[in-house]
């Protein structure tokens, strides 16, 4: 797709990608078990294909976020054991 030629750096990386599922949403054949998948899609379901469909983009800057958390959370530890020793906890 248009979104992995140009590496999906792109504002509207993700609108053509949205646009293109809504469109095959509305092209596939009417059957009866499909009929569900006929419906326009709702904003926050495009919202979570949008979000989806960028997500390699997003991926490094959340592990580095994940990675501060969990420094954040073990440089947290000596503290609480301070405050134990000094009897304010």
């Amino acid at each position: 797709t248009y979104c992995v030629a140009n590496g999906g750096r792109y504002g509207n990386c993700a609108r053509f990608n949205a646009e293109n599922v809504r469109q095959s949403a509305w092209t596939a054949s009417p059957t009866k078990e499909s009929e569900e998948e006929n419906k326009p899609l709702s904003l926050s379901r495009e919202l979570s294909l949008m979000w989806r469909l960028n997500e390699p983009e997003w991926e490094p800057i959340l592990h580095l976020l994940y990675f501060f958390r969990i420094v954040y959370f073990l440089g947290f530890i000596p503290v609480l054991v301070g405050w134990v020793d000094r009897g304010i906890l």
